[in-house]
């Protein structure tokens, strides 16, 4: 496979259906295989995300995009190597270009946290923006099939669910 990502260092951009910048980050580029693109990045401070909780500095987020699909997926790794969660976006397929990936987040988001029951979250924020940005139905069905493909792949323990990070090493 051709490959696409022209950098090790990629800027991550997450804009709303309307194309403006809702957050952007560096990662780090991991891999980039079989229609996959894996990438790092490490928290520089300390967050409070109200979904989320606190998250420390030096957690480590580990993003998964695959082309053509219609979400995405972070694990999260506490700063001592544990496994603190998996939080996946709902978005259209990802864009690239140089070293630049953007995706437009449809604030319909899956949170689960192992040993627990995932959550879907957002779900009255996906249905306000439907309306306020005019998603099509193609595109309301494309993100409830992204989200139940996104609650199998937990259910049938596939990847990236199916993996536990390994303690780090100080």
């Amino acid at each position: 496979m051709v490959k696409l990502i022209e950098s090790d260092l990629i800027t991550v951009r997450s804009l709303k259906y309307d194309g403006s910048l809702h957050r952007t980050w560096e990662a780090k580029l991991i891999s980039e295989a079989d229609g996959l693109i894996a990438l790092e990045g490490e928290f520089s401070a300390d967050v409070n995300h109200p979904l989320l909780g606190f998250i420390r500095r030096g957690t480590i987020s580990e993003e998964f995009f695959w082309y053509g699909a219609w979400y995405n997926v972070f694990r999260f790794t506490n700063p001592s190597g544990e496994l603190n969660c998996y939080y996946c976006n709902v978005n259209l397929p990802i864009e690239y270009q140089g070293s630049t990936l953007s995706f437009c987040d449809l604030d319909l988001d899956v949170l689960w946290r192992p040993g627990s029951d995932p959550q879907v979250l957002d779900e009255e924020e996906f249905t306000a923006n439907a309306i306020r940005y005019g998603y099509s139905a193609e595109i309301e069905d494309a993100a409830m099939r992204a989200r139940d493909q996104i609650l199998e792949r937990i259910q049938g323990n596939m990847f990236p669910f199916s993996e536990t990070p390994k303690p780090r090493q100080s």
